[in-house]
């Protein structure tokens, strides 16, 4: 009996001990699955055509967004032949997981106007093509209802009219 033991319980004592005996990792040393590369959004991003947003149909004839780092400048060209150059800073809540394609994004405008857009944005990067849709809303004293990752793009005050899609150049 006492050799019974020895060759089959006491291996699996001392296993079950070795077990209970590690450390648990810290959550805060869990390295994530999925880091967002905000520099997908760095370059030069064309809209005209269709791909402008309906508020924009007939008076602008393209949008031009030239992203580095946390920075933009975009060249508005209107119909009438007319340049408008904006200027500012934007921020992002990058997506936490690869599933999650839809994020907020702040337009910080400083040039020519001081002004805040919120909203959503999504961004594809693919070899054929890059695609950048942003749906926002300026912050001022009318209180647009501001587009929301929950209920999507068209969500905001100007619904479907208010979404703008960029191509990468």
């Amino acid at each position: 009996m006492k050799t019974i033991f020895l060759q089959f319980f006491l291996p699996v004592v001392l296993l079950l001990i070795g077990f209970t005996s590690c450390e648990p990792t810290p959550i805060d040393d869990i390295e994530p699955d999925y880091v967002f590369d905000q520099s997908v959004l760095n370059g030069s991003w064309l809209s005209e055509g269709y791909d402008l947003a309906g508020i924009f149909q007939g008076s602008v004839q393209s949008l031009t967004l030239e992203i580095v780092d946390s920075t933009y400048t975009l060249v508005q060209e209107d119909a009438s032949g007319s340049t408008i150059y904006y200027s500012g800073v934007l921020t992002i809540e990058a997506p936490t997981d690869s599933i999650q394609e839809v994020f907020p994004i702040t337009f910080y405008q400083y040039s020519p106007d001081t002004l805040i857009n919120l909203g959503i944005a999504s961004v594809t990067d693919d070899v054929d093509a890059k695609e950048l849709i942003i749906d926002i809303v300026p912050m001022d004293s009318l209180n647009y209802e501001i587009p929301n990752i929950e209920d999507g793009f068209g969500s905001g005050y100007f619904g479907l009219d208010g979404i703008q899609k960029y191509r990468g150049e």
